[in-house]
C-alpha cells in the first residue's frame, strides 16, 4: 500500500533497549537489514549512537570512552 504512493520511506526513532549489548546488536542488525531490503527506504535516523550522547545508554551502538564497537 505504501509503495503505491511513490514516496520515500525513512525509519526514524529506532531503539533497542536491553542491558545486553549482544541482544541490542541482534535487534539493530535485524531492523537495519529489513529496512534496507526495501528500495523505497532512503534512510534511517538513530538518535543514540554513543552511550554518553543520548538519554538512553542501553540503546547505544558504542559504549565507553574509546568508542569501541559493540559486537
Amino acid at each position: 500500500m505504501l509503495k503505491s504512493t511513490g514516496l520515500e520511506l525513512w525509519f526514524t526513532e529506532i531503539t533497542a533497549n536491553s542491558t545486553d549489548l549482544n541482544e541490542n546488536s541482534g535487534v539493530y542488525n535485524d531492523l537495519l537489514r529489513m529496512a534496507f531490503s526495501f528500495p523505497e527506504v532512503k534512510g534511517i535516523i538513530m538518535w543514540t549512537a554513543h552511550d554518553s550522547l543520548g538519554n538512553n545508554p542501553n540503546a547505544a551502538l558504542w559504549t565507553g570512552d574509546d568508542m569501541a564497537v559493540s559486537e
